[in-house]
Formats: C-alpha cells, sequence, structure tokens
C-alpha cells in the first residue's frame, strides 16, 4: 500500500510542478526573445506545463491502473 500512495501523491503534484515549470522556462524563454512579450511567454509556458503535467498524470495513472487490474 505505501507505493500506491506514494504513486497518488505524485500524481497530485504533476500539474502544479508543471505548470510552476513551464512558468519558469516562459519567464526565461521571454528574457531571452524579446522582454516585451514576456506576459505571452508567462501564459504559453503556464498552457504547455499544463498540458505536459496533465499527459504525465494520465499516462502514470492508467498504467497504475492497469497494473492494478493484472493483479487480480
Amino acid at each position: 500500500m505505501p507505493r500506491k500512495n506514494r504513486a497518488s501523491d505524485f500524481f497530485a503534484l504533476a500539474l502544479p510542478f508543471g505548470m510552476m515549470a513551464g512558468t519558469l522556462i516562459g519567464m526565461i524563454a521571454g528574457l531571452v526573445i524579446n522582454a516585451e512579450i514576456m506576459i505571452y511567454t508567462l501564459a504559453a509556458g503556464t498552457v504547455a506545463g499544463y498540458m505536459t503535467g496533465l499527459l504525465v498524470y494520465l499516462i502514470l495513472h492508467h498504467r497504475l491502473n492497469s497494473r492494478d487490474q493484472s493483479d487480480l
């Protein structure tokens, strides 16, 4: 059971950490490319991070569920 609890904790953190990482990448990209478009790169980075976190969540959640079903 502890392994499943750790996995569910990671699932809960995948989306927020993805958004934070995407915002950081967007901020760095905005500084490198052009500081005038910072708000657009922040938004794009946040969306990209959210989508990455969502994909990680869905893929790992599906793998965990299929592993639990095979144990039955």
